[in-house]
């Protein structure tokens, strides 16, 4: 089999792969969702904040499988609803951004989470910056409002977001690791996304079968021009 025949066969076989699987070469790239389950469709991590008391000072927190920190962190009451739900929050405002992450830094398909802002404003804008295995993978300036609900697709997956709230839009566009932010956060859910199509091995066998396949109708056209 030639060089070119190899390569025919390869590229037939990897679009019979992401058609099955509902993906397109672009869409291992990281997608921003919005509004409650928008991203994750099977919860496998949460965390909602809710640990009793009044205040708890902390720049680094766990729970249900989750890891978070932010500036002057604390958990507190009160910011979405009643005293009794509580929040993550950067207690006055701090420099640098909140993270999330698992606590095992096993990978992000599917995350999504409530946002706020401490500056009582009625729109809470966004910088964020997801990485993996410490690179850089993409980042983005949103607005969402007061509650609302965000959320990251992700089918290559992510282990670290790094994210903040910003008095106005154009100083979200410009945040950095060392911007004055105040991003309010509750209910983090992390799990699978909604359609996971996974081909099944047969699937799979019969693909590549019909790639080669493919290749060799395309090798042998091209065989009987000449």
């Amino acid at each position: 089999m030639s060089l070119e025949t190899s390569k025919s066969c390869l590229a037939v076989a990897a679009i019979a792969l992401f058609s099955l699987a509902g993906l397109s070469p672009t869409s291992a790239q990281t997608t921003f969702t919005t509004g409650p389950g928008s991203a994750v469709g099977t919860v496998e991590n949460f965390a909602d904040f809710d640990t009793g008391g009044t205040f708890v000072f902390t720049d680094a927190y766990s729970e249900g499988g989750l890891h978070f920190t932010a500036p002057n962190g604390v958990v507190s009451p009160n910011f979405f609803s009643s005293a009794t739900d509580h929040t993550y929050y950067t207690n006055g405002g701090g420099y640098s951004y909140t993270t999330v992450a698992k606590s095992d830094s096993s990978l992000f398909h599917a995350l999504e989470f409530q946002v706020d802002n401490g500056f009582s404003l009625p729109t809470t804008f966004l910088h964020y910056e997801i990485f993996s295995g410490g690179r850089f993978q993409t980042a983005g300036s949103v607005d969402a409002a007061f509650g609302s609900t965000i959320g990251f697709l992700s089918p290559s997956g992510f282990d670290l977001l790094k994210i903040g709230a910003y008095r106005n839009d154009a100083e979200a566009q410009v945040a950095s690791d060392t911007s004055f932010q105040a991003l309010v956060i509750d209910d983090v859910s992390a799990g699978q996304p909604f359609a996971t199509a996974v081909p099944e091995p047969g699937s799979i066998t019969l693909l590549l079968g019909m790639g080669v396949t493919g290749a060799g109708f395309v090798a042998r056209r091209r065989k009987t021009r000449a």
